[in-house]
């Protein structure tokens, strides 16, 4: 199941890769301490090393993501990168959403609130709540998630980031702390649904205090719904704070059970009405006819927005792991017409590659030779005069 045929004598480094001697090295040791030395060794991402050391037989069993969610919780463990978390008060939290953000194209740098801060003030008058912030060595924001003290209870709420194996560095910091947190710790889905500090699954109802009357509100996640006075989980209340444009539902006229198509201009029912939440900034923040929008992962988006697509049927976040770009066309990564070539870590059209029974996995045409029906990568292998 697992061989040692390619990579061999592993080791983690501190910037999130795998230490690796490649196969036909020779592994070297320091005479006095017998410490492994640097000559021959390679470093590779970790889900590619990792899945060098299965037999073709084994790999079989897994699927892209696992190999993914391993290195997600790999460089959380390894990838130091001088990451430091801060919690701050709820005073705070206006400013935290106006932080400069590291590059990434995960959740943080998605959210509909950054740059909101004007709409925050709900945070302000609420002595439960704070915000744990993740900043790299430039001291730019790479994470973040608010906390709530209820009672004897410490929740973390959702968890936005500017790179996926930031929400493993989160989740060991809840542990650490003795935090709870949502189960869907990446969605506001399953508001009621937590993990303990012991790790088991508990649907719970909880409300938080705080001063509900300002002119602007937030979209808020888990706690979306309320009174006057507070803030609750679980549906109950005059108001819903699902609104990205700093209103709620519930301040505002019904216009007789119609709702106005910000997109195309013109009244339409209420009940054929839905809030574009995420997506380019022309299309968010506004209502449209369900018949114009897409849900891609829970989420609705215009159906023009740039930053979908269309696969195979089904609707897809550009940037999803699921598909890929070739030359300008998106393939699921599943595809028949695409396959993924270990030497460049990239996904192909099938056309442009052969398959190398000598090294399991596909070589680019351009970059592999035939031998006796067989097919080997140029570098291995020698031409006779």
């Amino acid at each position: 199941m697992v061989n040692n045929l390619e990579v061999d004598y592993l080791t983690f480094r501190t910037d999130g890769t795998i230490s690796f001697l490649p196969a036909g090295k020779e592994h070297k040791t320091n005479e006095d301490t017998g410490d492994w030395l640097r000559d021959g060794r390679q470093n590779g991402k970790p889900g590619k090393v990792i899945r060098k050391l299965f037999s073709e037989k084994a790999a079989k069993w897994f699927k892209d993501a696992d190999f993914e969610c391993f290195a997600n919780s790999y460089k959380a463990n390894f990838n130091e990168g001088g990451y430091k978390f801060e919690l701050l008060s709820n005073s705070h939290i206006p400013d935290v959403y106006e932080m400069d953000r590291a590059d990434g194209d995960g959740s943080l740098n998605n959210s509909c609130m950054n740059g909101d801060s004007s709409y925050l003030d709900i945070y302000k008058y609420c002595n439960q709540l704070s915000i744990l912030t993740l900043k790299n060595t430039d001291d730019l924001l790479c994470g973040r998630a608010l906390i709530w003290k209820i009672g004897d209870i410490t929740l973390m709420d959702r968890i936005y980031v500017t790179q996926d194996f930031m929400y493993d560095k989160f989740l060991m910091y809840a542990k650490q702390a003795k935090y709870w947190r949502k189960k869907d710790y990446k969605s506001y889905d399953n508001k009621q649904t937590f993990i303990d500090t012991d790790g088991n699954e508990i649907e719970r109802q909880f409300t938080i205090n705080t001063d509900c009357g300002h002119s602007e509100y937030p979209y808020i996640d888990t706690f979306q719904y309320g009174d006057d006075s507070s803030l609750n989980n679980y549906g109950a209340g005059d108001y819903t704070y699902n609104n990205t444009d700093g209103t709620r539902d519930g301040d505002e006229d019904n216009h007789n059970g119609e709702t106005y198509d910000d997109i195309n201009g013109e009244w339409i029912s209420e009940d054929d009405a839905i809030y574009i939440e995420c997506g380019e900034r022309q299309y968010r923040d506004r209502y449209c006819h369900v018949d114009n929008c897409v849900c891609v992962n829970d989420s609705w988006y215009y159906e023009d927005d740039n930053t979908i697509v269309e696969v195979n049927g089904t609707w897809y976040e550009k940037d999803s792991s699921d598909i890929t770009e070739i030359d300008g066309e998106f393939y699921h990564i599943d595809d028949d017409d695409i396959c993924f070539v270990e030497s460049d870590g990239e996904y192909h059209l099938t056309e442009d590659c052969v398959y190398s029974e000598e090294h399991s996995e596909y070589i680019l045409k351009d970059d592999a030779v035939e031998v006796c029906g067989n097919y080997f990568k140029k570098e291995d292998v020698k031409e006779l005069a």
